[in-house]
């Protein structure tokens, strides 16, 4: 059970303290120590491993011990043994009493008696004497098998208390040292300390979990160098000697600790709390150094100076020291109201009784004692619109004693005196005790306010005259909480909230006598705020135990205490989450109350605990009989997610800043200037756990790490500002009401100040954050940088906002996410749940970047940054700032929204100035204060002509409804204006007419040609005609040509894979030229070559659409692909790739399914298809394929979040492209077979030129036997049978079928394809695993781009797959290099552990050994790793990892995957045995071997490397092949024959004589390499030190 409690505790981590150990044992390097010295990491362990390892394995072998007890007494007996041992050690001898050299738990018990008087006679622990008593006892039980002498299943809580003892002494005892140690101090004992206290630490939990949080603050290693143990070592004496009762051990056992001058009588702490200590005492000395000599003489404790303590209801736990002990007078007049008649009981109400102060003045005089005060303000602002509380019909507001009127009320409508009592404490004295709490925070800088008295008089008005403790026979909030703490269960003793108040009563009271003269000690408002959380708890309990009480009262009554407590808790949804503030004031206020809407109240109300600073934790589960419906239980979670960003870190703390910027907003709005200026300065809402301390809105409008690499906004902020701390000096000026905010109304400083906060404090520390996560990502952090994202969408988003909202009220977020949301309507860019467009994109990136990291991939994500986060949000400062100029120009400067505007304008300017000035100036000019009239008209232009510049995108701005303008130039084509293609054949949604009508450039090429005016002809060609070419705001800013498409493809289309592979076929032509042009530009040296044509008039048209427009459309496809990777779904210019796709491939003035109307490719393929019999109703089968693949395409990116919140999208994309290429291929080769028919070269020649470089990763003969006879040398007519058989065998390849290419006259006809069973270098499967045996084309294909220098081409294959694919469930699914390279699935090779243990041994670089060959192989392609290799020597690294480590181990797996399934009992996986050994087969040969025995010259797996070193070796036969080759050849057949005989112990040993066969070509080429680089000097380039 012990243990339970441990992982609780810490986490769920099951290895807590090994994970602090092994941190503590990087020294300097450590997380959780930073900076620490030497003899603090000796002490974190040290004590870890005495306090916490030892005695829970101690424990965890006597309860194994009992637990065996009457089964297996000699395994009982040894299992108790260690347990004794693990407490004592060998270290202590064998005598009674030990040696005291010992380092276990015994060990610290004797160390430590002596300070606390616990020791025996002989100077050694009486715990000590007790636990060698009791292991005695418990062995002889076990042994005699008396186990019901041994408690079952627990152990006696007298030997856990014994063990707790020397825990807790411990951790008291280096409190007591450590806190007379200054700051920064380097002492060994504040590791011990830190050490001691994690053993303690988790049972302090299991019975008062803010008792445990107090001593893990106080005992934490502080990285920072802050004082060791900053409360001192009497709040951690206290502590912990409030729980030694629960923790079951005696205060008598623990002792007195005799170094230290007051409180260390743990009994007397137990009892009666802590006394004054003076400022100076002696510093106790380490247990391992012994009393010195100069230890200083203890200073008596001084007398209190103020007047004689005073118990309080002589058992409540709190001493009054001042007057204020007389408010708890004012109980009695509560007591009168509830048990006498209304007239009576208005005259105690109205003028007191018993106190000197009436209820009646708490609400009455409140608006000048409260008027500073935050949560007053919240409560009024709440209530300011409520009818129940407008004085008179004279449209001013009674809120200022909202209170009275509800008590009022209660007494002269309802005549309810017991509702008015009710209503007096959880309204009127609530209320008072908040003020004298903000009052005593305010006296450390206030020195006329007295904090021990504002203190004292909180606490009186809390607990009241004559309370008892645990009472609920009282008047005031301390009773109401034991009240409604015994309908939630706690039925004895005192009432948990109760318990925690008056702690931290005691706490603040002690913290504000003591801090006059400086800022309120963040202990002290952090106490306040708890309690103010706590005293809410009782109101909400009430409030759900009254809404479920439908027989506990009439339904009038029990409507007006359902009201009451609505009104006493509700308004403080306002200063929190809007929306829920709204809802729940309907439903439980201005609304009758329907007992049918509680499931949705109750979930609403949970979902905002945290605006009470509770949990449900606090409130519990409603026991009452009455109880219908649960505010909590019943597995009830509080979701982390923010507005559909999931967040992997806890930033709820962060993303509660918004709450200030609300709160400031109602201050503001209040007139509590003094109090928004506090919460700017000082924070409310969000709390830093770890140091207790507050973030604040001026932290991050100051924040210096705002210059971080990547945020160029930052520097055109300030450089426009010439201030690095504009936002805060504008915040600080509005505040103040200085300069030019002099004279204002509050309503226009709120809206100034909170469109400031957000629009330019929140904005620009989420970028900040955005571009540290990127600077970690690419520095190695341990995260990634997912924290600092997480931040980062914590403060656009807030916590408003990422909660979950009611459809019916609008959320009232104040970052920027609210900002796009607000405006969107005004933009038309809503969604159907009001949710603005540019708020939507921005959770997207956001997902997308996170994904982007936690991948490692920081480019990409800050590509997110840049082009997503950053235009998105600068969407919704221009949409906010045309609204607001809108608004403006209609109302004037009233309403705030002036201050609204002015805000906006700070926030924009920057950003517009630095592409237009002038428009900047005509922005200033039209949104600043008492800026005359503003033309709304106007700043449109202006963001018009600067929205170039800018990274937003005009058509994402919108157009603006009122006027109908937009901030799209205007002679601009709307980028997101649909384009219907072929007479509806295809619809894009995005404006692609200008790539449409670039097919009118071949039209009217064709023209040209045909009247004779080829000059004309090339002038269109290269210089373009009828496609405009925009940017993406829709501005013409140039003409597209055909030429230009191959004239950029080295730029723009060097890591693509197919143009790749044209490169490279081409490469070695004529030394780098084709056609005398380079060859990245062959396209076009082809078409210009068209034009000297003397037969063929139109073959330049032909070559410009089979080659130039072709490879572009597959760049399209590559470019669509890869958005969707980088997340983004739009091209630079703001267009789909995939509608550009379609507008290049059908191209304008295409009629479905004509040949004759029409000129781009899609017309190209349905007049070749229709002579290859592929007509098919209309559309050949090609362009029905490739349409309907489009249109999958398109709908997979449609998906809201489908590129940006996914890691799937792009692949499933990328699967897409691929079948689209496959299926463009088709007109080529139809057009190259047709030609070879009717022998024209000139055609045969271009057709080739577009199709036979395709070919160059599929087997190397045929590519260099069609490239010779069709590009190199004249094909001979006889020959154009084997070249078009040549030409089917590349289908598989290419990912075609005999089919898809048809039959020209007899042509085609014969085509079969590959066979299913298709033999490997002479073994023939029983299973179809040609897609398999296709790996090798992966590899053919990584080896062609690493010659190339293609390095992205490579990881894409690598890591994607391409031409390998295996049946799964849900059809063929394409696996890759790095997925064998990586799979878990290889533990079932018995080998893959040495492989493993040694690359873990021998290469430090490797995280995870598993997964050395992607290691490996990802260094390889990282240029900044290996800066000395050359690419030749990369190429060899990828290549062979790829061939002889990555292949050749999931050869092994296969083969032993088949071992098992065979040896299965499931039939299914029996039958699948055989698949699996022909997988192996085919991971070893691979398709490039072909058919025939022996192989051929252009494999690349381990057959062909054992027939490349076999003559070397002296090892081959006659025809020239390799010995084993043979050999491995009968041993798969063998192996073939078992898995279809069931044979598995003969299949075992089959694949082990592979497996050992296999190594033969290893050891061989590594012998050979050896020999070959012996003479190399170190750093050689050769090729051969890679291999």
């Amino acid at each position: 059970p012990e243990f339970d409690w441990f992982k609780t505790y810490y986490n769920d981590d099951d290895n807590y303290a090994d994970t602090v150990i092994q941190d503590a044992f990087k020294g300097s390097a450590s997380t959780n120590f930073p900076g620490a010295s030497p003899d603090q990491l000796q002490g974190v362990v040290f004590r870890l491993l005495q306090t916490l390892v030892t005695p829970m394995y101690s424990l965890q072998e006597m309860h194994k011990a009992i637990n065996l007890c009457g089964s297996d007494s000699k395994a009982a007996e040894d299992a108790w043994d260690r347990g004794a041992a693990l407490y004592i050690g060998s270290g202590e001898g064998t005598e009674a009493g030990g040696t005291g050299s010992g380092v276990l738990l015994h060990s610290l018990a004797n160390e430590v008696c002596d300070k606390f008087g616990t020791c025996d006679d002989g100077g050694r622990a009486q715990a000590n004497s007790d636990m060698i008593d009791f292991f005695q006892r418990g062995k002889e039980s076990l042994s005699d098998g008396s186990c019901a002498a041994l408690p079952n299943p627990t152990l006696p809580a007298r030997l856990i208390g014994d063990m707790r003892l020397a825990m807790i002494q411990g951790t008291l005892h280096f409190a007591a040292v450590n806190d007379k140690l200054g700051a920064n101090s380097r002492e060994g004992s504040i590791g011990e300390g830190f050490g001691a206290s994690r053993s303690i630490l988790p049972y302090l939990n299991q019975v008062n979990a803010f008792d445990s949080r107090s001593v893990d603050k106080n005992m934490a290693y502080a990285s920072s160098g802050g004082k060791p143990v900053p409360d001192g070592y009497v709040e951690v004496f206290s502590s912990i000697a409030k729980a030694l009762k629960k923790m079951e051990v005696d205060c008598g056992d623990v002792g007195v600790y005799t170094d230290v001058v007051a409180n260390g009588d743990m009994c007397a702490l137990a009892n009666g709390g802590a006394v004054p200590v003076p400022p100076t005492q002696s510093v106790p000395s380490s247990p391992a150094s012994g009393p010195t000599a100069s230890s200083p003489t203890p200073v008596p404790v001084q007398a209190p100076t103020r007047p004689a303590p005073q118990p309080e209801g002589g058992q409540v736990d709190y001493t009054f020291t001042t007057a204020g002990k007389e408010a708890g007078l004012i109980a009695n007049d509560v007591k009168d109201i509830a048990s006498t008649n209304v007239a009576n009981a208005k005259t105690v109400y109205n003028n007191g009784k018993s106190s000197t102060t009436s209820l009646q003045s708490l609400s009455t005089n409140a608006s000048s004692r409260y008027g500073q005060d935050r949560l007053y303000n919240i409560y009024r602002f709440a209530f300011r619109d409520e009818p129940v509380f407008v004085d008179g019909g004279t449209g001013s507001l009674a809120d200022s004693s909202y209170a009275n009127t509800v008590i009022s009320k209660a007494l002269e409508i309802a005549e309810d005196t017991d509702l008015a009592a009710v209503a007096s404490v959880a309204m009127n004295t609530w209320m008072e005790i908040v003020h004298q709490l903000e009052q005593a925070v305010l006296s450390c800088t206030d020195s006329s306010i007295d904090g021990a008295l504002a203190m004292d008089t909180a606490t009186a008005y809390y607990v009241g005259a004559g309370q008892i403790k645990g009472s609920s026979n009282g008047n005031l909030m301390y009773a109401m909480a034991e009240e409604a703490a015994d309908r939630f269960g706690e039925n004895s003793g005192e009432a948990s909230s109760n318990t925690l108040i008056m702690s931290h009563f005691r706490d603040a009271k002690v913290l504000a006598d003591s801090c006059s003269g400086g800022s309120p000690p963040i202990q002290l408002r952090r106490a306040v705020d708890k309690i103010i959380a706590q005293m809410n708890v009782p109101l909400i309990r009430n409030l759900v135990y009254y809404m479920n009480a439908e027989t506990a009262k009439d339904e009038s009554e029990l409507e007006n205490f359902i009201e009451l407590y609505a009104l006493s808790t509700v308004p403080q949804v306002a200063g929190c989450n809007p929306g829920a503030f709204s809802y729940l004031r309907d439903e439980l206020i201005d609304y009758e109350w329907d007992s049918d809407d509680l499931g949705d109240i109750l979930a609403k109300l949970r979902d905002n605990l945290n605006c009470f600073g509770i949990t449900c934790s606090d409130i519990g589960i409603l026991q009452d009989p009455v109880a219908t419906q649960q505010l909590c239980g019943g597995g009830a979670t509080t979701s982390t997610s923010l507005a559909g960003y999931e967040p992997s870190t806890d930033v709820s703390r962060i993303a509660s800043i918004d709450r200030d910027v609300l709160q400031i907003n109602i201050m503001l709005q209040m007139g509590a200037l003094q109090q928004a200026r506090a919460i700017y300065v000082g924070g409310q809402s969000s709390i830093i756990e770890r140091n207790d301390a507050y973030t604040t809105l001026q932290d991050l409008a100051t924040d210096d790490d705002r210059i971080v690499p990547g945020n160029t906004q930052f520097d055109i902020y300030s450089s426009y500002y010439s201030n690095p701390y504009y936002a805060d000096s504008i915040i600080m000026d509005a505040l103040d009401k200085k300069g030019v905010f002099g004279g204002l109304s509050n309503d226009h400083i709120a809206q100034f100040v909170v469109g400031a906060l957000r629009e330019m404090v929140t904005y620009m520390y989420g970028i900040r954050e955005l571009y540290t996560a990127i600077d970690e990502c690419e520095s190695d952090s341990a995260d990634h940088g997912s924290a600092s994202w997480d931040r980062a969408a914590a403060v656009l988003i807030g916590s408003i906002d990422g909660a979950k909202q009611s459809d019916d009220y609008p959320s009232g977020g104040k970052l920027m996410y609210s900002l796009g949301n607000e405006v969107c309507d005004n933009f038309d860019k809503c969604s159907d749940s009001n949710i603005g467009a540019s708020s939507s994109k921005v959770v997207e990136y956001l997902t997308g970047g996170k994904l982007f990291l936690s991948d490692k991939e920081c480019e990409g994500a800050s590509d997110l940054v840049d082009v997503g986060i950053t235009s998105s949000l600068q969407v919704s400062l221009i949409q906010g700032s045309i609204n607001a100029t809108a608004q403006l120009s209609n109302l004037g400067s009233s309403d705030g929204i002036a201050g609204a505007a002015h805000a906006l304008m700070y926030a924009v300017a920057p950003l517009v100035d630095a592409s237009n000035p002038s428009s900047a100036k005509t922005i200033e000019n039209n949104m600043k204060l008492n800026g005359g009239a503003a033309s709304v008209d106007s700043v449109i232009d202006a963001f018009s002509d600067a929205i170039a510049g800018m990274s937003a995108d005009c058509t994402e701005v919108g157009v603006f409804q009122a006027t109908a303008a937009g901030v799209c130039p205007p002679d601009a084509v709307a980028t997101d204006t649909p384009v219907t293609l072929a007479n509806g054949l295809y619809t894009t949604s995005t404006y692609v007419q200008d790539r449409a009508l670039l097919a009118l450039d071949l039209r009217d090429m064709e023209k040209a040609l045909n009247d004779g005016n080829s000059e004309v002809a090339k002038g269109i060609y290269e210089g373009g005609l009828n496609s405009d070419i925009y940017d993406k705001n829709g501005k013409k800013v140039g003409t597209r040509s055909l030429s230009s498409f191959s004239t950029s493809a080295p730029l723009v289309m060097s890591q693509e894979p197919t143009y790749i592979l044209f490169k490279y076929a081409l490469d070695g032509l004529d030394q780098g030229l084709y056609l005398g042009g380079p060859t990245g530009e062959y396209a076009d040296s082809i078409v210009q070559k068209a034009f000297e044509s003397q037969g063929n008039t139109l073959l330049p048209v032909e070559a410009a659409r089979a080659l130039n427009l072709w490879m572009y459309v597959v760049h399209e496809l590559y470019q669509a692909v890869d958005n969707c990777r980088r997340k983004l779904l739009k091209d630079d210019d703001g267009v789909h790739s995939i509608d550009e796709v379609a507008a290049y491939y059908i191209g304008d003035s295409q009629q479905t399914g004509s040949a004759e109307e029409g000129h781009s490719l899609y017309a190209l393929t349905e007049e070749i298809g229709e002579k290859f019999g592929q007509d098919n109703g209309g559309q050949t089968t090609v362009n029905v394929k490739i349409i309907s693949l489009l249109n999958d395409a398109k709908t997979e990116i449609s998906y809201p979040g489908a590129c940006t919140t996914s890691n799937d999208s792009y692949k499933r994309l990328r699967t897409l492209a691929h079948k689209i290429i496959s299926q463009m291929t088709v007109p080529l080769i139809q057009n190259l077979i047709y030609n070879l028919a009717e022998n024209d070269r000139e055609r045969v020649q271009l057709y080739a030129e577009a199709f036979v470089p395709l070919t160059a990763a599929c087997n190397p003969g045929n590519f260099e036997y069609l490239r010779d006879k069709l590009m190199v040398d004249q094909y001979n007519v006889v020959d154009v049978d084997n070249i078009i058989r040549v030409i089917e065998s590349t289908y598989q390849c290419l990912g075609l079928t005999c089919d898809d290419i048809g039959t020209f006259n007899d042509y085609g006809s014969d085509c079969v394809g590959t066979p299913k069973l298709n033999p490997l270098a002479g073994y023939i499967p029983q299973t179809d695993v040609r897609k398999i045996a296709a790996l090798d084309l992966d590899i053919q294909a990584i080896q062609i781009f690493m010659k190339e220098r293609a390095y992205d081409a490579v990881r894409d294959y690598y890591t994607l797959g391409r031409h390998a694919s295996m049946t799964t469930r849900i059809g063929d699914e394409v696996f890759s290099l790095k997925d064998l390279a990586t799979t878990s699935t290889r533990q079932i090779v018995p080998s893959f552990e040495y492989f493993k243990n040694y690359f873990g041994a021998e290469v430090d670089e490797i995280e995870d050994a598993a997964d050395y060959a992607d290691h490996m192989l990802s260094m390889a392609l990282d240029t900044d790793k290996l800066p000395l290799a050359s690419p030749e020597q990369r190429t060899e690294i990828v290549v062979k990892t790829s061939q002889y480590l990555i292949v050749f181990m999931a050869a092994l797996e296969a083969m032993y995957e088949a071992i098992d399934d065979c040896r299965s009992n499931d039939s299914q996986r029996k039958a699948n045995a055989a698949n699996e050994w022909d997988k192996a087969a085919a991971y070893v040969i691979g398709s490039l071997e072909g058919t025939e025995s022996g192989g051929t010259e252009r494999g690349l797996l381990m057959y062909s490397l054992a027939n490349k070193r076999c003559e070397q070796f002296n090892r081959c036969e006659s025809d020239g092949t390799a010995e084993l080759n043979g050999l491995l050849i009968d041993l798969l057949y063998a192996g073939r024959g078992e898995t279809m005989g069931s044979n598995c112990d003969a299949l075992q040993k089959t694949t082990r004589e592979i497996e050992q066969l296999l190594q033969v070509p290893l050891i061989q080429g590594t012998l050979r390499y050896a020999i070959a680089n012996e003479k190399l000097v170190f750093f050689d380039k050769s090729k051969d030190l890679a291999e």
